[in-house]
């Protein structure tokens, strides 16, 4: 229990509002700001109890956020009880000793507090005893049972924050693992989901500038690209020099695929060139698209994502070819 006064070596007795064993303090005209350690241990508590509800709201089926939700609960609750012993129960009941302290400054209006002994004095509940909460050594459980072997409040609180802090970060190790990219799942139906969260961990997203080729015409066939922003026009070049506009293709389409499926020329038959401000493009390389089309992959396996793309590809064939005609 602390008090500050603005004198160097200055020794006072305790506040029995005060529950730190070192605080800061800062002038502010005649008055200071102190930074109380229950209601900051309780705040923050409360904050992490609430945030981790509202993941548990998603993600219902996460074991590791219920084992953190729990442990947040628990620990939430010695906190009400000690900050309930500190705000509400001041009845000055027991004998006992206060700490006496001395205040030193370190910088500025910042004093470091350093015990330098006791006095006798009538302490309330908290000074007495409840500022260990319900499961530290001294705590309720000890009074209750007489079990002597608790450990000391700061180390409690260690290991409440580990048996928090460990399963949440399983928790979201979890979820990751099952992360999907939206426009991948648009453009591959017949890929699970599985094979969607593996597929979202091997594919790079490129920006391509408005009026840029994304390839040309003639280029080798290396990757498929799926469109998560902006739109795409797949250009034919004609052999008398003129350009037939074959599709224009937006967000969870996919483009450049026709050479891994149909196995036909090796190279690009268009041009594929950007349209709009930001075109942002997820691109799959060549080994990636065909261990996803053959099942080469334990985490592709059991896809049909080779008969939805041969059925997407036999579809914009006959439309090229409609298109073409009619020009």
């Amino acid at each position: 229990n602390l008090t500050y006064p603005y004198a160097d070596g200055q020794i006072s007795s305790s506040d029995s509002r005060s529950g730190a064993v070192e605080r800061r303090a800062q002038r502010v005209g005649s008055a200071h700001i102190e930074l109380d350690l229950e209601i900051v241990h309780l705040v923050w508590e409360l904050i992490g109890w609430t945030g981790t509800a509202a993941c548990l709201f998603y993600f219902r089926r996460n074991i590791f956020l219920w084992i953190a939700f729990a442990c947040l609960a628990w620990h939430a609750l010695e906190h009400l009880t000690i900050s309930y012993f500190y705000y509400f129960d001041q009845a000055e009941l027991w004998n006992g000793f206060r700490q006496i302290w001395a205040t030193h400054p370190i910088a500025g209006n910042s004093y470091v507090a350093v015990p330098v002994g006791k006095e006798a004095g009538t302490l309330n509940f908290y000074e007495a005893g409840g500022k260990f909460g319900i499961m530290a050594k001294h705590g309720m459980f000890q009074q209750l049972t007489g079990f002597e072997g608790m450990p000391p409040r700061a180390h409690l609180h260690m290991g409440y924050n580990l048996a928090i802090t460990i399963p949440t970060l399983l928790g979201f190790l979890m979820e990751v693992r099952k992360i999907r990219n939206q426009y991948l799942a648009q453009a591959l139906g017949g890929l699970s989901d599985k094979g969607l969260a593996y597929l979202t961990t091997l594919v790079n997203s490129v920006r391509i500038k408005d009026g840029e080729k994304v390839f040309s015409q003639g280029d080798k066939i290396d990757f498929a690209y799926v469109i998560s922003s902006g739109q795409v026009e797949i250009v034919l070049e004609n052999e008398d020099g003129t350009s037939s506009s074959l599709a224009t293709l937006g967000s969870g389409q996919i483009f450049g695929e026709m050479g891994f499926v149909d196995k036909g020329p090796a190279n690009r038959m268009a041009h594929a060139v950007a349209r709009g401000r930001s075109v942002e493009l997820i691109q799959i390389d060549s080994a990636t698209f065909n261990a996803m089309l053959n099942g080469d992959d334990a985490a592709f396996e059991g896809n049909d994502v080779r008969s939805a793309l041969e059925k997407l590809a036999k579809s914009r064939q006959e439309e090229n070819a409609q298109t073409v005609g009619a020009t």
